[in-house]
């Protein structure tokens, strides 16, 4: 494959300003065979083809918040702080606390254990084999609920925010 400054808008979909990859993604993100290697298409057009440099920690984000933008104007280097920042200000992620996240999911039936059953964990004094067996979960995940690990919350009501050693 040949990327030049002239020949993205080939591989590319245009929605409004950004021109949106079209070809393979790798990990979420734009890539494809260049030279003889699968490397990152904003990789290749924020350093070779525009001839930039990033500093520090910085990564290349685009700044529409689009995952598949490969625009030359929208790519910036950006720490992986300023680029979550911005995500959570345009609503692209929520913050939510690992409880919260818990609950949702355990209502949708996505979880094996729920605030009870972990203080059940934590009160009994079966094996953790058979607790895992009893739960359907693995012994590791008893283990962690057990040392306030997992679930750390309902830990002899800690808070979530509480300190662990």
């Amino acid at each position: 494959m040949k990327l030049t400054l002239d020949t993205l808008h080939l591989y590319c979909v245009e929605d409004g300003d950004c021109l949106l990859w079209k070809q393979s993604v790798r990990g979420g993100m734009p890539s494809a065979h260049i030279d003889g290697k699968t490397r990152s298409v904003r990789g290749h057009v924020f350093f070779t083809l525009l001839g930039k440099r990033l500093t520090g920690s910085n990564r290349i984000s685009p700044i529409c918040g689009n995952a598949l933008c490969i625009t030359p104007a929208h790519l910036v280097g950006r720490t992986r702080s300023e680029t979550l920042k911005a995500m959570y200000k345009d609503g692209q992620r929520q913050k939510m606390s690992p409880s919260t996240y818990r609950e949702i999911r355990g209502a949708a039936g996505g979880l094996k254990l729920n605030h009870e059953k972990a203080r059940e964990i934590r009160e009994s004094g079966e094996s953790s084999a058979a607790l895992a067996e009893m739960y359907g979960c693995s012994p590791a995940l008893i283990v962690k609920v057990r040392a306030g690990i997992r679930w750390a919350e309902v830990a002899n009501g800690a808070s979530v925010f509480g300190w662990r050693p």
